[in-house]
């Protein structure tokens, strides 16, 4: 489950540790509702009367941008070879591509070409574009609406024939070209929200203290978890809601919850932050300070180590159950003669037993790598 979902959760471990540990979270809800009750009306997305904007991909838009806003970023890796932030190289785009190459196998070797080049022209441009001035707005516009495209968790069969419907014909250019035009315009209205608040940021830090889509320790514990950026030793979230007074528990224990997955403290971090995207507001609290709001009895460090000893302890459960399910399954399929019962009983103990070593590699601290 991912870190949203298990929040979402009132029965998950990561819901009830909060609840223990962090329980008057409505204290910092207060100070952020004080904050928004002086800040501009939200502006609304110029989508037509009876047309649903895509929330989605509007959010993960403007995060692309705000990235882009700060100029260069580092991409750290927790360990040399790991793939959960070796995919957040700009070349690997995001989510959807790995389905996309799995697509593209069953078409010609024309259109795998096309569709290759646009998506290696996207990554291109979005690194070259990086820190660049408003006169390319409406470019990086649809280019950053293009990005969220590959980021996309649910419909993916939508988003791929999106992806192919040109052919042999896709280029960057057709697929920029077929962004809605309300999309761009909301996009560009947000980036002219951000740039005074990021612009300054992105100005005063080197590249090394910027960090694009930042991983955690802890990611691996509950998903996967990626934020949004950090800048200096402040994690910031990005939130596009046209209602940001709605914000409440979700929003800030999955803002803590990024600071605590940091578990061996990589980032430094001192400052956690939620930047709400239509009224160009960002909420900036000192970490410390944010926790005693919430009503921690122990320092940051200690609430890192019961996290993760809360987070393993549930996954290792997880995978109890999960090899108990396979014995289950085993045990239920009776051979239908001795030459397959004994074919199906090999092929059944190999299998067993590489996923045994597949989750001991996983529950190891080093992840298996023998560092």
């Amino acid at each position: 489950m991912s870190l949203t979902s298990q929040i979402a959760d009132r029965s998950s471990p990561l819901s009830l540790f909060f609840e223990d540990h962090l329980p008057y979270w409505q204290d910092s809800v207060a100070h952020l509702r004080r904050t928004l009750g002086k800040a501009p009306t939200p502006v609304r997305p110029p989508w037509p009367d009876g047309v649903k904007p895509p929330w989605g991909l509007i959010g993960r838009g403007i995060d692309e941008r705000i990235r882009l806003m700060t100029g260069p970023t580092r991409t750290v890796l927790l360990r040399p070879d790991d793939r959960h932030s070796a995919r957040l190289q700009r070349a690997e785009l995001g989510y959807v591509l790995s389905f996309l190459r799995a697509a593209l196998r069953h078409r010609s070797d024309e259109v795998r070409t096309a569709v290759e080049a646009a998506t290696a022209a996207l990554a291109a441009s979005l690194d070259t574009r990086q820190g660049t001035g408003a006169q390319d707005e409406e470019v990086l516009a649809r280019h950053c609406y293009l990005a969220a495209m590959f980021d996309v968790r649910g419909g993916i069969e939508p988003t791929i024939d999106w992806l192919l419907r040109d052919g042999a014909a896709t280029t960057l250019d057709s697929w920029a070209a077929a962004v809605p035009d309300a999309a761009v315009e909301d996009l560009v209205q947000l980036a002219g929200l951000a740039a005074p608040v990021f612009a300054p940021l992105a100005v005063a830090l080197p590249a090394e203290r910027k960090v694009a889509a930042p991983l955690f320790t802890g990611s691996r514990d509950v998903g996967g978890a990626d934020a949004d950026l950090i800048l200096g030793g402040m994690i910031v979230d990005c939130k596009a809601t046209i209602r940001p007074h709605r914000i409440g528990r979700a929003e800030l224990y999955q803002l803590i919850g990024y600071a605590l997955l940091d578990y061996d403290d990589i980032y430094q971090l001192d400052s956690a932050a939620l930047y709400l995207a239509r009224t160009g507001t960002l909420v900036r609290w000192d970490l410390d300070e944010l926790l005693d709001l919430t009503g921690a009895e122990m320092g940051i460090g200690d609430l890192r180590d019961a996290l993760a000893r809360t987070l393993q302890t549930a996954r290792a459960a997880r995978r109890e159950a999960l090899a108990a399910r396979w014995e289950a399954h085993r045990a239920s399929q009776p051979g239908r003669s001795p030459v397959l019962a004994a074919w199906r009983e090999e092929l059944y103990s190999r299998l067993h037993t590489t996923m045994l070593a597949t989750l001991k590699a996983d529950a190891a601290p080093d992840g298996g790598n023998g560092e």
